[in-house]
């Protein structure tokens, strides 16, 4: 009964930042006179691929091992993680971010880092302190920000698990979105 709690938890989490992130995105025009979406102070971020789309689901496990959406294939524990941002339309975005792993793990956490878009580069806006749990299959955490209008941001996750002596990260790189 406990382990289907926990899958209905992941469930409703996953639908709940399904429908936070078809309301965060922006579909603006662009503005004639910078060529840049509207509202916006610098030209949209290069799209690299290694962006998450718009979910990750946690991973399958098989007999043949972990399925897509894991981390790495040689890890043991240490299953997905995902992160959201979501525009709270008063100058703040609320950033959070999920961890799962394929076991209880003695430990496991999130720490999440927003970024801002200058333009050319990727510059750390704010970073959250660890998430961290302790004999669980999933942790999340969420915290929110003050920001600039006008920019774009983006949140790259560190996920990480430790369990009987093995510790295993991963990095997730959020898609952009435009906050004005």
């Amino acid at each position: 009964m406990f382990t289907r709690f926990r899958a209905s938890k992941a469930v409703i989490l996953a639908l709940a930042l399904i429908l936070a992130m078809v309301s965060a995105v922006s579909t603006a025009a662009a503005d004639p006179a910078t060529g840049y979406e509207s509202g916006a102070l610098t030209p949209p971020p290069p799209v690299t691929g290694n962006e998450q789309k718009l979910i990750r689901f946690p991973a399958q496990r098989t007999d043949s091992g972990t399925q897509p959406y894991s981390f790495d294939p040689s890890h043991i524990y240490l299953e997905d993680g995902n992160n959201l941002l979501t525009n709270l339309h008063n100058g703040t975005v609320d950033m959070s971010g999920a961890t799962f792993a394929t076991v209880s793990a003695e430990t496991i956490g999130v720490q999440l880092t927003l970024q801002r878009w200058t333009g050319s580069a990727w510059v750390n806006h704010d970073v959250s302190g660890y998430y961290v749990d302790n004999y669980s299959t999933y942790h999340a955490g969420s915290k929110i920000v003050t920001i600039t209008k006008g920019y774009y941001y983006r949140i790259v996750s560190y996920h990480y698990v430790n369990h009987s002596g093995v510790y295993e990260s991963g990095n997730v790189t959020g898609i952009s979105a435009l906050i004005n």
